[in-house]
């Protein structure tokens, strides 16, 4: 369908937007580690390391599952998969977003948005 078929409303154009977002990422669902590195104002927090379960990744970031909630502009080294299971390429990443889901009454995890820093 051609973009000219749309009726130029503002509505139409975020839909468009948000479609066309979507057509970029790649759903992916992989675990991978990640290290989380102490932030400027804690000195005494070590390095944690850690698995997550990817959803979703783009060229500018990436949708993950956790058990912890990382701090919102926590800087993470995570381990980018390649199409090649023995391949993940390490890279720095900012949490841009955390939002929590109950999984039942005692347990829960965090969707983390990442975004690259390159």
């Amino acid at each position: 369908m051609s973009m000219n078929n749309f009726p130029n409303t503002d509505r139409n154009r975020r839909t468009v937007a948000w479609n066309l977002r979507q057509s970029e990422r790649i759903e992916s669902v992989r675990r991978i580690s990640y290290t989380v590195t102490r932030s400027a104002d804690e000195d005494t927090f070590r390095d944690h390391h850690g698995m997550a379960l990817l959803m979703n990744i783009t060229s500018q970031g990436m949708l993950l599952i956790m058990k912890e909630a990382p701090k919102r502009e926590q800087v993470m080294n995570v381990r980018v998969p390649t199409q090649f299971d023995l391949v993940a390429i390490p890279t720095l990443a900012e949490v841009r977003g955390v939002q929590k889901v109950s999984l039942d009454e005692r347990e829960s995890r965090y969707l983390v948005g990442l975004k690259f820093l390159f």
